[in-house]
Order: structure tokens, then C-alpha cells, then sequence
């Protein structure tokens, strides 16, 4: 598969998961975005944006305010260095991370977590 296809695939998924599970009043979610762009009063400039390997989406988990972050992944994917490290960090600190492959699955997890109910988090978190 190209690196086209790949992105395209990966941005259908965050767009799933945005628009499927996004408006459930027991989260808020939104988008992440980490990149390089010009500004334009000064297109010789360049501006960096977001966290090197923060996850696709961010969100907060609603009574007690817990922070989650969800990275998408298509296929094969697996995480890289940075988002290795910022997961950790993530996790570290308190936040929930949860690896995305699909939506009903990201429901699924979301749900849990809204209950409180932690007991998944080894088995996609080995280690944290």
C-alpha cells in the first residue's frame, strides 16, 4: 500500500472515530494535530505545531475529568519512538492512552473508562 493510501486510511479512521463517538455526553474528544507549516506573512518561515507523538485525538472523560488520548492505527501499524515516549509520559502523568485500531472497539474501551473500570488497560498497555 502507498504512503498515500496509508494516510488517507489513517485519516478515515480519526474521522470515524471523531464523527461516531465524538458527540457522547459522557467524553468530549478532538482532533490533534503535530506538523510544520509557514505563516503567511512570512512564507520563509516556518512555524512547528502540536506535540512531537502526541496521539491523533485528545478528549477528557466526564464526571472526573480524566484525560485520554487516542492514537489511530491502520493495518500494520505500530507506534513509533516518539509516540512510545509520549505515551508513556501520557500514561505517567495520569492520562488514559488508548491504541485505536477501530471504532467499535474504541467505543467499547471509551465506555469502560467512563465507568471507571480499568481492568482492560493491561492487556493494551502491556507495561505501563
Amino acid at each position: 500500500m502507498s504512503d498515500a493510501n496509508r494516510h488517507r486510511e489513517h485519516e478515515a479512521l480519526v474521522g470515524a472515530v471523531l464523527l461516531e463517538l465524538g458527540a457522547d455526553p459522557r467524553w468530549r474528544l478532538w482532533r490533534r494535530e503535530v506538523g510544520v507549516g509557514r505563516p503567511l506573512n512570512s512564507p520563509k518561515a516556518f512555524v512547528r505545531y502540536g506535540v512531537p507523538g502526541e496521539a491523533d485525538i485528545g478528549g477528557i472523560l466526564k464526571p472526573f475529568g480524566r484525560t485520554i488520548a487516542l492514537e489511530c492505527k491502520t493495518g500494520t501499524g505500530k507506534l513509533s519512538v516518539k509516540q512510545k515516549r509520549f505515551s508513556a509520559m501520557f500514561v505517567d502523568m495520569g492520562g488514559l492512552y488508548i491504541e485505536v485500531r477501530d471504532v467499535q472497539t474504541a467505543g467499547l474501551l471509551l465506555e469502560r473508562a467512563s465507568e471507571r473500570d480499568y481492568s482492560w488497560l493491561d492487556q493494551i498497555n502491556p507495561g505501563f
